[in-house]
């Protein structure tokens, strides 16, 4: 054991990194004593260095929050879990994004992504009136698909987002091959991974060619008013964070480039029945 807190030497630079915008509407304050406390936490449980940390130094200090908060009469022990945990895991996720300890972004995510699953942490954070948030999504209830849940859509919402916040503050941004904005990506992308859930129950991690190319010739050209320009941007500037997501581990690699395939093969057809107002909804067409 240690008594050393390797993790807040890395406080300033996390508190401007893209992964502190996951947490930016807690008190900058409680997330700094949070991370503080985790870093603690860690030299006292294990005497692995951070930049050797696995699931086996990290997995038995997550799973120690959860059992404190489990066991607190406190009716507000769980938004005070969901908070803590949300600051950590943006440190974590920070750290692997800088190499700074012993798994890969892609690693880490992995790891979170069962730990969530395990404790019901998946999409906490996000506290609205479920009726309210579904109310304007169009959702498949077909019997045969998996039933749609609630949290599994929130945490779409909530990765999809941090992901285009990392491409966008990462050097690949400048080098993108249209002028898209910040804005029109993140709202675009988050509405196809939105989109290819509530018609196909696919989360962004497991995305199959029909469900691309049913969304990005259905619901993309029947609802959606996008300019000429703007249909003709969509496959490059989704093809280029995909293509940042497969080279920094957040998407499979491999799982990354199909998805540029799928989408730049669906984006013609798209284009052309985008011109003809016989293929939009009512709604779009101004009835």
């Amino acid at each position: 054991m240690t008594d050393k807190n390797e993790v807040m030497p890395f406080w300033a630079e996390f508190r401007t990194s893209p992964e502190y915008n996951s947490v930016n509407t807690y008190p900058e304050q409680s997330v700094k004593t949070t991370i503080e406390a985790f870093g603690a936490m860690m030299a006292s449980m294990t005497s692995t260095p951070m930049k050797q940390w696995q699931v086996s130094d990290l997995q038995p200090v997550l799973e120690d929050l959860v059992e404190t908060a489990t066991n607190d009469t406190d009716p507000e022990a769980g938004n005070v879990l969901t908070g803590t945990y949300d600051s950590i895991r943006a440190m974590l996720r920070y750290l692997a994004s800088q190499q700074e300890i012993g798994m890969t972004r892609a690693q880490l995510n992995d790891m979170l992504d069962k730990f969530e699953a395990a404790n019901g942490l998946e999409g906490e954070e996000m506290a609205e009136d479920t009726n309210d948030y579904q109310k304007n999504r169009d959702i498949n209830d077909d019997p045969e698909l998996a039933a749609w849940q609630e949290h599994t859509a929130r945490d779409i919402d909530r990765y999809t987002v941090e992901w285009v916040n990392a491409y966008v503050a990462s050097p690949a941004w400048q080098t993108r091959s249209t002028e898209v904005t910040p804005e029109f990506l993140t709202t675009t992308f988050k509405m196809l991974a939105q989109n290819i859930y509530d018609q196909y129950r696919k989360t962004p991690k497991a995305w199959t060619k029909k469900a691309i190319v049913g969304v990005m010739t259905g619901n993309f050209v029947s609802n959606v008013g996008f300019r000429e320009a703007e249909y003709e941007m969509l496959a490059p500037a989704f093809s280029d964070l995909l293509a940042y997501l497969g080279e920094e581990g957040l998407l499979n690699s491999k799982r990354a480039s199909d998805y540029q395939r799928f989408i730049t093969a669906a984006a013609p057809e798209m284009i052309e029945m985008s011109k003809d107002s016989d293929n939009f909804s009512p709604s779009k067409n101004g009835h």
